[in-house]
């Protein structure tokens, strides 16, 4: 009995300490896959929806995290519409692109701010967006879901926008994280969206 007590007690470490190593290596995998996805440049945003997806997958499903798992989800993104999925996007792309350029230029503080914080809320919108997108789902009515869970679950969208300027910092200083950067802001889109959907279930009576 005092044995089992002890089993019960101290939980498995090694499945404990594993469990987190294939969740990272999972994590990395996926930015990997997600940079493979973005590199028409075009289908950006279909890659991060289709990462943001399969992430959501792994913990709901047990997704495996591969090719052929994420080369499905990239095509349903990419078949939700050609507005939503690329001419959209791009637009957005080119925004970022000229606030990365004028962060970069050296410009007065005002300008230099408002150009940050801008690339940071579109980028977390974006996030927000890809993690509300389903198959069958429509980009209008993802984009109006992101847009009202984000004004309602405040602290997790500053998470992600804490995880996006992170992730941006980290790359800024070590270029080659660039590879699998990706991943880990999926994992942390699809996080935050579970996080809102398990409080609101709570606060369901």
């Amino acid at each position: 009995m005092s044995s089992l007590m002890r089993s019960i007690a101290r939980p498995d470490a090694h499945r404990t300490y594993r469990g987190r190593f294939v969740a990272f290596t999972d994590a990395l995998l996926l930015g990997v896959l997600v940079l493979l996805g973005s590199l028409p440049v075009v289908t950006w945003f279909v890659a991060i929806a289709a990462g943001a997806r399969l992430a959501r997958l792994r913990e709901t499903e047990d997704a495996t995290v591969g090719w052929r798992t994420y080369w499905k989800a990239w095509r349903d993104a990419a078949a939700s519409g050609f507005v939503g999925s690329f001419l959209v996007p791009v637009l957005v792309l080119g925004v970022l692109a000229a606030d990365l350029f004028a962060v970069r230029a050296g410009l007065d503080a005002p300008a230099t701010a408002a150009a940050a914080i801008s690339a940071i809320v579109l980028a977390t919108v974006a996030l927000r967006t890809a993690a509300e997108w389903r198959f069958g789902v429509a980009w209008s009515e993802a984009v109006r879901a992101a847009v009202s869970r984000a004004s309602t679950d405040l602290s997790g969208t500053a998470l992600l926008a804490t995880a996006v300027v992170g992730v941006a910092l980290i790359v800024t200083w070590v270029p080659p994280i660039a590879i699998a950067a990706g991943g880990p802001l999926c994992v942390a889109a699809a996080a935050v969206r579970a996080r809102a959907e398990s409080r609101a279930s709570a606060d369901t009576p």
